[in-house]
């Protein structure tokens, strides 16, 4: 790898970590660049061409990661990231260690996962989710949602929501309402109620081929997020599967996944 993007969230306290990671990779005979926006803030060249960059290095939490694959995904080159937010389950490198994992990556010292994403149609607008799409009341009603699994009846659940997420988001809102955790390279996704009105309504884990339907039931308002963003939802059904669309995040910290999920689980 010679030829790498740096995408910093300066929001996040990235700048010293970008310093150090320009320094290092110039002295190794590694071209660097930024995008325009970050120019006045970095002395590096700005990128023209997208396609010459052989990975994309991110300084910033798991929001900076997620948005960042959204945007240069279509590029199918490497994503790693250095973390200067908080949780870090995708970007897991510490400031502290920028150095160390540099040369772990240009020594070819690093694990390759390749991440799945979900495919969701809304009406006649398609979009790429990363992490999750939900839908979540809003207002005091509580949310009657229908669940469709490839054109067959699932579950009508009462609650104030439903998640879909992929296997990567799977430890982000899908965790902390009680779903299961997957593994990052699985080719599955996961449906979660949030606060079902119900103990007898769970979690189901689909495979990438399977396609969820959510159709909001009643009079109760519901919003539609994806990866954070709101969608306008209207009365629209929500249609998702498994994306043709996948990503490559290169692990650089010492360990895997599950090293990394335990460490963070235990913070």
């Amino acid at each position: 790898m010679k030829n790498f993007l740096l995408v910093p969230n300066f929001q996040r306290n990235s700048l010293p970590s970008v310093l150090t990671a320009t320094g290092f990779l110039r002295k190794n005979g590694c071209e660097v660049f930024c995008r325009e926006e970050d120019a006045e803030k970095i002395d590096v060249p700005v990128c023209r061409d997208l396609h010459t960059i052989d990975c994309f290095l991110i300084f910033g939490g798991d929001g900076t990661m997620l948005q960042s694959v959204k945007k240069y995904i279509s590029y199918q080159k490497p994503f790693a990231g250095i973390n200067t937010g908080t949780l870090g389950f995708l970007s897991d490198v510490e400031p502290q260690n920028t150095e160390r994992a540099l040369r772990d990556l240009l020594d070819g010292r690093y694990q390759e996962e390749k991440r799945s994403t979900l495919s969701v149609t809304v009406g006649e607008k398609k979009y790429t989710a990363v992490n999750e799409i939900g839908l979540q009341r809003v207002g005091g009603r509580v949310l009657t949602a229908e669940i469709i699994v490839d054109e067959k009846w699932h579950e009508t659940v009462r609650a104030d929501g439903v998640l879909v997420a992929s296997s990567t988001g799977s430890t982000a809102y899908n965790l902390s309402a009680g779903g299961p955790i997957l593994s990052p390279t699985s080719r599955s996704y996961v449906v979660t109620p949030v606060c079902a009105h119900s103990l007898t309504v769970r979690p189901v884990v689909l495979g990438e081929n399977e396609t969820v339907c959510l159709q909001v039931l009643g009079q109760a308002q519901a919003m539609l997020y994806l990866d954070g963003d709101n969608i306008s939802l209207c009365e629209q059904a929500v249609k998702v599967t498994g994306s043709e669309n996948t990503f490559t995040l290169l692990r650089l910290h010492d360990g895997n996944f599950f090293s990394v999920l335990r460490n963070k689980l235990s913070q």
